[in-house]
């Protein structure tokens, strides 16, 4: 039989070359998205945030009243 090397460290080799290509496609993406999209994206986070904070103020008004 034959001398086993560790699979990790051959595995680790192989899978470098193929992380560098995925960060330079994924800088590639986000250095196309423009200024107007990532603005639009941040807004559209703040309005579900403040919906889920006054979903919870509702929730835990309601508690308060059970608990009465």
């Amino acid at each position: 039989m034959g001398r086993l090397e560790p699979s990790s460290d051959r595995n680790q080799a192989q899978m470098e070359p193929q992380l560098e290509a995925d960060t330079r496609i994924l800088f590639m993406i986000i250095c196309q998205i423009s200024p107007w999209t990532m603005a639009a994206s941040i807004h559209a986070m703040e309005r579900k945030i403040e919906r889920q904070a006054a979903r919870l103020l509702s929730l835990e008004s309601r508690t308060g009243m059970a608990e009465n």
